[in-house]
């Protein structure tokens, strides 16, 4: 599961996080200055947001490439039955 959340999701929403972070800080600040236009979630830059999600995505599958799998020059042992039970196939 964290495998789950930490390949997939959190790439895909961490900008977002981010930015709803920034924006609630500019709307205080806003608030604070009085000023009439403060910045709202339907202005966000979607485009980019979603841009940076796609890279952060394939970033950590770059990353998970790298660092995940068998050594190199393993052999595969393909599934098999072993007494009226599959046994997954493995590298060895």
């Amino acid at each position: 599961m964290r495998r789950l959340l930490l390949s997939y999701l959190l790439p895909i929403v961490l900008p977002f996080i981010i930015y709803g972070v920034w924006l609630l800080l500019a709307r205080r600040k806003a608030r604070l200055a009085g000023a009439d236009g403060v910045p709202e979630w339907r202005d966000a830059p979607w485009t980019w947001l979603l841009t940076a999600s796609a890279l952060l995505v394939a970033a950590s599958f770059v990353a998970l490439a790298l660092t995940g799998g068998s050594p190199p020059g393993g052999t595969y042992v393909a599934p098999h039955y072993i007494d009226g039970v599959i046994v997954p196939g493995r590298m060895e």
